[in-house]
């Protein structure tokens, strides 16, 4: 097997993104308002709500409870718009493969198989929210009340989630490109081919990941401006290495 090199697979991935980043950036954008807005409306409401119970009820309880509700409805609003992430697969795929992508491509995971696109985004969203929402409840607690108990709990829930959802992450990273290369393949079907095809390449994508590090600090001191390039950039280099993951020369 000749895999490519991280930055060989960077090198194709600007090449690829040649003369198209404007349409690229404008998926991106067009993700983020979606995927922004509904958790923005959510979280507003759910603020909204917990401080009109507080204000009538003065029970800490019922508020926590009401935090527990809108925390739940999050998840499921992120489930609800991470299925874009198929036609942000699709969308990258055809630019890859030089053929004519749109934006309306992002919306083609509610329209084309929605169940089995449904069924990832959740697989993916629960994998985040189970290993991660406990050592950010902690933070958040730690940071509103500044109680020093609640440290040491919240830099351990963190770590052992990390320790869960990294290998989980990388493992599941393709799902919604594998489920456009194989239309035939059920929900099952998908998640078992991901974790055969990931075996052995994990550590391969980790450090791709980690290779772009230095530009998402760049990124930071420009106020996020230059997010508007990387994370297209980012993206083809994802279908790139997925692409030549899957060369039938390399399988």
């Amino acid at each position: 097997m000749r895999y490519k090199q991280n930055y060989e697979i960077r090198n194709l991935a600007k090449d690829k993104l040649q003369g198209k980043y404007p349409k690229a950036i404008l998926i991106y954008i067009f993700f983020n308002i979606i995927s922004v807005f509904a958790t923005f409306v959510v979280a507003s409401i759910g603020r909204a709500t917990a401080t009109g119970v507080y204000f009538t009820t003065k029970n800490d309880a019922a508020v926590n409870t009401i935090g527990i509700i809108f925390d739940v409805i999050k998840v499921a609003v992120l489930i609800f718009t991470n299925v874009c992430q198929v036609g942000l697969a699709l969308y990258f795929l055809k630019v890859a493969c030089g053929q004519a992508a749109d934006t309306r491509d992002l919306f083609y995971g509610y329209s084309t198989e929605p169940k089995k696109s449904f069924a990832l985004s959740a697989l993916c969203v629960l994998v985040a929210t189970v290993f991660t929402y406990p050592g950010l409840y902690l933070g958040q607690e730690f940071l509103a009340t500044k109680d020093s108990s609640l440290l040491v709990p919240y830099i351990v829930a963190t770590i052992i989630g990390l320790c869960f959802y990294v290998p989980l992450s990388l493992t599941f990273n393709f799902v919604f490109y594998m489920s456009l290369d194989f239309p035939n393949k059920s929900f099952k079907g998908i998640v078992a081919l991901s974790f055969k095809v990931m075996k052995g390449n994990k550590w391969r994508l980790f450090k791709m990941q980690l290779s772009f590090l230095p530009l998402a600090i760049l990124c930071v001191m420009s106020c996020g401006i230059g997010y508007l390039w990387l994370k297209p950039y980012m993206q083809m280099a994802n279908c790139v290495f997925y692409l030549d993951m899957m060369n039938p020369d390399n399988m």
